[in-house]
């Protein structure tokens, strides 16, 4: 009777029941820890997978709202293309998109060139002219398009490729001449 007493004042773990939870906890707090990082480093990719969306969804934003209002066609090549574009309703503006290494860059109004988006494909990134028929729309001299020939163009076609986390993204904005 005399030791059930004392279990019973001094009641507690054993060496043995301390050591066992201590063994358990080490090795579950690497398995917790591991677990923890690998959620993290995901949800980092798959913010940088979002932000890089973003910009495309931006940049094919701000280049259909200036193609869908082209009012007049001031240059026109394969890397350049120069135009005035109505924007509001209320004003006009000049923008210019140049294709240069990786990088699209936009000019308004003669201002100093912005850099649009980067890493572009600059093999498989182009504006293209083309007929109706999707056939090579190519200048009357056979060097360059003229002022006539530029805004009497049936199609324009921007085509363009970027490197997003090691995956390729393609697209395209066109621009149809509207028949009257």
């Amino acid at each position: 009777m005399g030791r059930r007493v004392m279990r019973e004042k001094y009641s507690g773990y054993t060496l043995i029941e301390m050591l066992a939870t201590i063994a358990i906890i080490g090795i579950a707090l690497p398995i917790i820890f591991n677990v923890l990082i690998n959620s993290f480093n995901s949800l980092s990719k798959i913010g940088q997978i979002r932000m890089t969306e973003l910009k495309h969804q931006q940049f094919t934003g701000r280049l259909r709202s200036d193609f869908d209002n082209i009012f007049r066609i001031y240059q026109l090549e394969n890397d350049l293309i120069d135009f005035t574009t109505i924007r509001n309703n209320q004003f006009q503006d000049r923008v210019e998109y140049i294709l240069r290494d990786d990088a699209i860059y936009y000019k308004v109004n003669g201002s100093d060139e912005k850099r649009l988006f980067i890493g572009l494909v600059a093999a498989q990134t182009q504006f293209e002219f083309k007929n109706y028929d999707d056939s090579p729309y190519s200048p009357g001299n056979g060097i360059a398009f003229t002022a006539p020939e530029m805004n009497a163009l049936d199609k324009l076609v921007f085509k363009y490729s970027f490197l997003s986390n090691d995956n390729q993204i393609s697209g395209q904005v066109v621009k149809i001449l509207e028949l009257e």
